[in-house]
């Protein structure tokens, strides 16, 4: 029922229905009402087209259905009449073609777009999502992440769907039929890559252009596939194929022999433990963490409320206060950033490799408070010299009190901590660098 729910939640809160789906989604459910939805489709926005077919793209059924070119229903003579040749069209649009449509083109229909979005545009999305955000080793990302990205992947397919399967039967009766449906199918995919977005961003933490730009290249991956399955549609529907695929697919992608739901069984185990440990009173810790799998998740609303949590049970939780501080800070609530933040340094000066001390520094400078930003941002600097987000803020610092040499060394250090970094990381800091470059 909660997978069902976030079909139509994808229209109002799309992060929120891919959370939804996190927790308590099914690859079953999904691939089901992938199915259904396909043959909706099918006779909303398919069927439409093949009934207004050209009389050239209409030879193409009775070959298919009962003849051959070296033997064909038809003469040459009928070809060349066109009153004989629509006549049967007309007859084969009765017998022959809604017959070929029930046996041959709805079980493709059914079957190709799960086959499309399993096979070839859901791996290429989440595979781009992690090249272009730098994620790290793309074979350990799909094998962590496939199973939740292909679930909520084709839910959004599935709620994309539903208005446009309803905008077909609305529509069928239209006399300019390709421009209507042209339009049709391409606000299905619009709309389709909007809610693919939000999966990119929810399940990988993607930043939105990042996201958007790994759906819409996957769109060249759905064309290729569009051509092979073509191909082997004779097979695709094969029993030893799809039980090679069950067994193939729910082995390898996941890592295990149990299947597809392994993967999310286990993020779900862990996040259902620690929402049963919050039933105890006195447990800020399993806030904390479900604060920090949200904030990853890019929900910022339930990570603040369980960040709140936390530090309403124990207000000397050090991560609880270092996360509120960051979120006050970016809130613009400088004073209370500065309250959480000196908690944490009472407890740890060590705190996150020192990162507390630089977010300290980076509250002060927003404050314009440079006397007071500086010390905790040069100490930073002196543990953590190679970290251009820091040295971007003490620049910043040193610009503003008049010390142009030694912001234009802070910058340089920052552009070039950035060209340094790790591979996986420099997306996340290219920012830095960007800022940096524009202050020299």
């Amino acid at each position: 029922m909660n997978h069902l729910q976030s079909i139509f939640r994808f229209f109002l809160n799309p992060t929120s229905a891919v959370g939804n789906i996190m927790d308590h989604g099914s690859w079953i459910v999904a691939a089901l009402a992938c199915v259904a939805l396909s043959i909706a489709l099918f006779f909303s926005l398919g069927m439409p087209v093949l009934k207004h077919m050209s009389v050239g793209n209409i030879i193409a059924f009775p070959y298919e259905v009962s003849g051959t070119p070296d033997n064909p229903l038809f003469s040459e003579d009928m070809i060349e009449s066109e009153e004989a040749y629509q006549a049967y069209v007309a007859s084969m649009q009765e017998t022959a073609a809604p017959d070929f449509i029930v046996r041959t083109l709805l079980p493709k229909a059914a079957i190709m777009p799960i086959l499309i979005l399993a096979l070839f545009y859901l791996p290429a999305a989440l595979m781009l999502g992690g090249l272009y955000g730098r994620l790290g080793n793309l074979g350990v990302i799909f094998q962590r992440e496939y199973a939740t990205f292909a679930v909520c992947g084709l839910t959004a397919f599935v709620s994309a769907s539903i208005p446009f399967a309803a905008l077909g039967i609305l529509f069928s009766g239209v006399k300019d039929y390709k421009a209507t449906y042209s339009v049709l199918w391409l606000a299905f995919f619009v709309l389709f890559a909007g809610f693919m977005t939000a999966v990119g961003r929810t399940v990988l933490g993607l930043g939105w252009g990042t996201a958007l730009a790994a759906s819409l290249s996957a769109f060249g991956f759905w064309i290729i596939g569009f051509f092979i399955i073509s191909l082997v549609g004779p097979w695709i529907l094969s029993p030893f194929l799809i039980i090679l695929g069950v067994y193939y697919f729910g082995g390898f992608v996941s890592g295990e022999v149990s299947g597809l739901g392994l993967a999310m069984r286990q993020k779900r185990d862990l996040k259902r433990f620690l929402q049963n440990a919050t039933v105890n009173p006195n447990d800020a810790d399993a806030h904390v963490q479900l604060g920090l799998i949200y904030s990853q998740r890019r929900q910022a609303a339930k990570a603040l409320e369980h960040f709140e949590k936390a530090y309403s049970i124990d207000k000397e939780e050090i991560d609880a206060n270092y996360q509120l501080g960051i979120i006050a800070r970016k809130r613009g609530d400088l004073q209370k950033a500065i309250e959480h933040f000196s908690v944490v340094v009472e407890q740890d000066e060590k705190f996150a490799l020192s990162e507390v001390w630089r977010e300290i520094g980076a509250t002060y400078l927003d404050a314009n408070m440079l006397d007071e930003a500086l010390e905790p941002l040069e100490k930073f600097v002196s543990r953590r010299g190679f970290d251009p987000e820091g040295l971007y803020y003490l620049g910043m610092v040193l610009k503003k009190r008049g010390e142009t040499e030694r912001a234009k060394e802070m910058f340089e250090r920052a552009t070039e901590a950035v060209k340094t970094a790790a591979y996986y990381r420099r997306a996340e800091l290219q920012q830095w660098g960007k800022l940096a470059k524009q202050e020299l």
